[in-house]
């Protein structure tokens, strides 16, 4: 196939990939492994996007064509006991269309993420956290602690991390302190990183 004019292409140069607004019913054999869709609209978890058939795992796989991604850190500077509720408000950068904070809860269009989060301490405190999907600590989360000693800052410190499917019904992100008795944060060095994996 050829376009008439490379310098110049026509509007309809190119190669139009079937549409689905749904995956097919029946999973697609042997001979169709590679096959090509673009999907219309969201399905499940799956978003709109291209997505090929994948006959070694049989499933839809999507071609990610770019990095989705968002960072935030936290605009206060302290956190409260064991069961305090709080989010990373404050928006460094997002790429990731749909996301948006409601209230304490942060927003995530359909798809699946990987999630960081790093608490920075000022001394003489120990504190544990974890991450909620939907008022509920998210069973697939490996909690976060941080340390420090009576006069330095983080001797020791572990992120919070997950990968998390999110579907239209999931309920927002949010984090909950799960043990200590309160902590001021260092400005400016507690973070959010959530990447969009498909």
């Amino acid at each position: 196939m050829k376009c008439a004019d490379p310098a110049a292409p026509d509007s309809t140069d190119g190669i139009l990939i079937p549409r689905v607004s749904a995956f097919p019913a029946v999973a697609p054999d042997v001979s169709q492994d590679g096959m090509l869709v673009y999907l219309t609209t969201t399905t499940g978890n799956s978003t709109p996007g291209f997505y090929y058939w994948n006959g070694t795992i049989t499933q839809w796989c999507k071609l990610m064509t770019e990095n989705a991604m968002m960072m935030c850190s936290i605009s206060g500077v302290g956190l409260g006991i064991s069961g305090t509720v709080f989010n990373f408000d404050n928006l460094r950068f997002s790429n990731i269309q749909g996301a948006s904070f409601v209230g304490n809860e942060l927003m995530l269009p359909p798809g699946v993420y990987e999630i960081e989060s790093d608490l920075r301490l000022n001394p003489n405190v120990a504190i544990e956290w974890n991450m909620r999907v939907g008022g509920t600590i998210y069973a697939g989360s490996i909690p976060g602690s941080s340390v420090s000693a009576v006069a330095l800052l983080n001797t020791s410190t572990a992120p919070q991390r997950a990968i998390v499917t999110i579907t239209s019904s999931s309920g927002g992100i949010d984090f909950i302190i799960t043990n200590g008795v309160g902590a001021n944060l260092v400005s400016d060095c507690s973070y959010l990183k959530i990447t969009k994996l498909q």
